[in-house]
């Protein structure tokens, strides 16, 4: 069943972040996931904007001084009132520095620590935009678990023919998934890493391998008792390796042993003699139908325990005879290998709650009083499960037993496929074997088994359709059951989930950095007006603004008619015209002064005298203040300037001739 068909779109609770808050999860398809990327990159780089119009706002004022200032004074002021964010406000302060750089007094001082903040308030909000992207979680997904259930390998009384050949080919099918998978995603040359993301972990790592391990069986049963081999998954948890989505206090665990030795013939063989033909047998337990191998012949020695190819059999050659060599043959026909499977299953194994490592059915017995449960309870006539660990354990327990996920399943199924060796078998000849091929042959066993117990969960999330397979779904049978079909996590790529708690602290703390940016001026306006604030600081914030600024350069050679002068935007009369760009002197461009010629109103009317004669309009009059006002502040500056400057002044700037 395809799993984008199953897929929970939606808000729900990631348990394995550590609570409900930072594991709250917002799922989305992969376009709408995209879209709030997007827009959240673009929305961290406006609160960037609004959050250096804070800093500047309360630095301004901070620096705001009524008595008389240098250059540097100004220029820093009218830089914080008008840089727009804090990476114009870094270039405009290096601008700064480097003009000012070899004759101003105190200018590191100054404005060097104006520049870091702006340098720090960059760093900021590029690493959280970096951090940005961790809002898009690591693309687990939670399945529906509508068609949950648990498909089993077991058959049924009413099993018929069809039924059965339906089961084998689904089963096969499933080993021959994991086998590639495992092959694909455990294997140290793996390069396919995009099909390795459909679990919540690429693999089940191995905690233990060891390539000296004794012999598992009695004594004088193994060829060696210190080369065997045993693999320890360790514990695994429930959520972290399988995927299940439950509290940390209702998780799991389960351990998984593998021991496997090849075995001493001696003292297991008997001669047997069928139709005239004599047989050797090799007595080691139960008959197991598998299919055995055919006999292959090996290129060089192979002294392997379990291969054990010493006898020279002749010469390997090509038809033309360009190439010849020895080759041998199995010491003996058969060479058996034993193998040991152990589970163990734990609530806390931290604190000690744990089961023995036995059998599947010990493991299950000696574990289930952990789990409120009662030897009775696992009976086949048993009660369901009324507690949420009791359902939890025996939903696990079945989900990976009753299926076809061991050692003699994969065997069975994958035949000499399942061997790793089969890598350096061609027309029934073998070449260049390890010298430990078979322990990489159970490796290889290992990593199928691991990919199947991943497996096993989703596939009893995601359940089946197919009618001819209905009769091996076990159907859960209590609310405690389905919790735990809408519980399992998968990754995959068509969708992205989002951590809810950084979406919201990403937009709340940038609301509030919004917010009061667009409040403060208002609200030191509100103060000004009502004396409770420095009237000094305020005012000179709004005629720092660029506008205020082209207002103030203007008004001052008596251009045009101006209104709202203390307000955001200034304005004129509809009919004023004001100075364009003297630029006679390229090198230094000047507002051009006023003439006699140059006003489109107010000269086409009589010129008002220096006593301001009833005769003016009263539009005139304000203009004529204006001027009489600049001349008189020229003037004190004049007085006030030594002569050189005076001179300079005098020489670079012309003074406007419509003056009274």
């Amino acid at each position: 069943m395809d799993a984008n068909e199953q897929v929970y779109l939606g808000f729900w609770t990631n348990w394995s972040r550590g609570s409900a808050v930072m594991g709250s999860t917002l799922t989305l398809t992969r376009e709408h996931g995209n879209f709030l990327i997007a827009f959240t990159a673009l929305f961290i780089p406006f609160v960037a904007s609004r959050f250096w119009r804070i800093f500047a706002i309360i630095l301004h004022q901070y620096y705001s001084a009524s008595s008389p200032r240098d250059t540097i004074y100004h220029q820093r002021q009218v830089l914080l009132c008008n840089s727009s964010s804090p990476e114009t406000g870094l270039v405009a302060f290096i601008r700064l520095m480097w003009a000012w750089r070899r004759s101003a007094s105190h200018l590191w001082s100054r404005i060097l620590p104006v520049a870091l903040f702006s340098l720090l308030s960059i760093g900021a909000f590029t690493v959280a935009g970096g951090f940005s992207s961790q809002i898009s979680t690591t693309g687990e997904v939670l399945l529906k678990g509508s068609d949950c259930g648990i498909i089993t390998a077991l058959s049924t009384p009413n099993d018929l023919p069809s039924a059965l050949g339906s089961r084998s080919a689904y089963w096969a099918s499933t080993i021959n998934s994991v086998a590639n998978y495992a092959q694909q995603c455990y294997s140290n040359q793996s390069s396919s890493l995009l099909e390795c993301s459909k679990f919540v972990t690429r693999t089940i790592p191995t905690s233990a391998i060891d390539y000296k391990a004794p012999c598992p069986f009695a004594a004088g049963s193994c060829r060696r008792n210190n080369s065997n081999i045993r693999l320890d998954t360790g514990h695994m948890h429930s959520g972290n390796m399988f995927g299940l989505n439950t509290r940390e206090d209702q998780a799991l665990t389960v351990r998984y042993v593998l021991q496997c030795a090849p075995l001493d013939t001696a003292g297991h063989t008997r001669n047997i003699t069928l139709l005239d033909r004599n047989f050797t047998a090799y007595n080691y337990g139960p008959l197991n139908l598998l299919n055995t191998r055919n006999g292959v012949q090996f290129m060089s020695l192979a002294d392997d325990d379990w291969y054990r190819a010493t006898v020279p059999v002749g010469h390997l050659k090509t038809n033309i005879d360009v190439f010849q060599q020895d080759s041998y043959r199995p010491d003996e026909a058969v060479s058996p290998l034993g193998c040991v499977e152990q589970f163990q299953w734990c609530r806390d194994p931290d604190q000690g709650q744990c089961g023995s490592l036995g059998s599947p059915l010990d493991a299950l017995y000696s574990a289930a009083p952990l789990f409120n449960l009662t030897t009775k309870e696992l009976e086949p006539d048993r009660p369901l499960p009324q507690s949420k660990p009791a359902a939890l354990f025996l939903w696990t327990y079945f989900t990976l037993f009753v299926t076809e996920t061991a050692l003699s399943a994969v065997v069975a199924t994958l035949g000499p496929a399942s061997l790793a060796s089969t890598a350096f078998l061609s027309e029934g000849v073998m070449s260049g074997l390890q010298k430990n091929q078979w322990q990489l042959d159970v490796t290889r066993w290992w990593s199928i088994i691991l990919a199947g117990l991943q497996a096993a969960f989703v596939r009893t999330a995601q359940g089946s359709t197919d009618p001819a397979i209905q009769n091996l779904i076990y159907k859960p049978g209590t609310d405690y059951e389905w919790d735990l079909c809408h519980s399992q996590k998968i990754r995959n790529g068509q969708y992205t989930s989002f951590s809810v708690f950084g979406l919201a602290l990403t937009y709340s703390m940038g609301a509030v950095i919004i917010v009061t940016s667009f409040l403060i001026e208002p609200s030191l306006r509100c103060l000004q007006k009502r004396n409770r604030y420095n009237k000094y600081a305020y005012l000179e914030w709004e005629g720092s603004t660029a506008i205020q600024l082209h207002r103030v350069a203007h008004d001052q050679l008596g251009y045009g008619h101006w209104s709202r002068c203390n307000e955001k935007i200034p304005i004129t009369q509809s009919e004023d015209l004001l100075a364009p760009f003297d630029i006679s002197d390229p090198e230094h461009p000047l507002l051009a002064a006023r003439t006699a010629d140059d006003s489109p109103a107010e000269d086409a009317k009589p010129e008002p005298d220096s006593t301001i004669q009833g005769s003016s309009t009263e539009q005139d009059i304000p203009n004529t203040i204006r001027r009489a006002r600049t001349d008189a502040r020229a003037h004190v500056r004049r007085e006030n300037d030594s002569p050189a400057l005076d001179q300079d002044l005098e020489s670079r700037q012309p003074r406007p001739s419509t003056a009274p």
